[in-house]
């Protein structure tokens, strides 16, 4: 069955990939419970419907990127979590610029990935996908030096190079310099 489900993904994105605008609704459609958990993840009491709307629409874009992103020739990384991993960074980076949420919540996102797991999933699928995450995680801490880790972690959770300077006590060249190496070192690893 997940080999099936695969298979069909596969082919919508490399259609969507072709510019066939009917794959990117299917596969849209297939992805709308996972944006609809993540709308309901992020969105507070008081938000505006302008700001959700503005939210799903980002995410459906976000979406788009990940299927002209994603590796189909590996295997590691299910095209699931990786767009996952996407859709969470891109909202932790919205709110972030609308200061919605505290620096302290952006780095609990952060710290604690395994969240962008949890959606309506079998709980077999959702350890599947936990694991897979802490390898994932595993390979990134592992080639990354304990600066470049620093970086990477305020780096995902949408912190602007100048803020990155100052929390690690380095010139903004050193930081530019720093996501420059991490983003050569983990491109092997998403997309291969």
């Amino acid at each position: 069955m997940r080999e099936e489900l695969n298979s069909i993904i596969t082919s919508l994105i490399l259609k969507v990939r072709a510019g066939n605008q009917a794959a990117f609704e299917e596969l849209l459609n297939l992805y709308s419970p996972l944006i609809t958990s993540f709308l309901n993840k992020f969105r507070t009491d008081d938000m505006p419907q302008a700001d959700i709307d503005d939210f799903e629409q980002e995410l459906s874009i976000v979406l788009y990127n990940s299927t002209l992103a994603f590796d189909v020739e590996q295997s590691e990384v299910s095209f699931g979590l990786y767009t996952k991993i996407c859709m969470n960074n891109a909202l932790v980076s919205q709110f972030r610029k609308m200061n919605k949420i505290s620096d302290d919540s952006i780095v609990e996102y952060v710290d604690d990935m395994e969240d962008i797991v949890r959606d309506q999933t079998s709980p077999e699928k959702e350890l599947i996908e936990r694991e897979k995450l802490k390898e994932i995680n595993k390979k990134i801490e592992s080639v990354l030096s304990e600066f470049e880790n620093k970086v990477w972690k305020m780096y995902v959770a949408g912190y602007s190079t100048k803020e990155m300077a100052k929390a690690v006590n380095k010139t903004e060249k050193s930081v530019d310099n720093a996501i420059f190496r991490i983003r050569n070192k983990l491109k092997p690893i998403f997309i291969k």
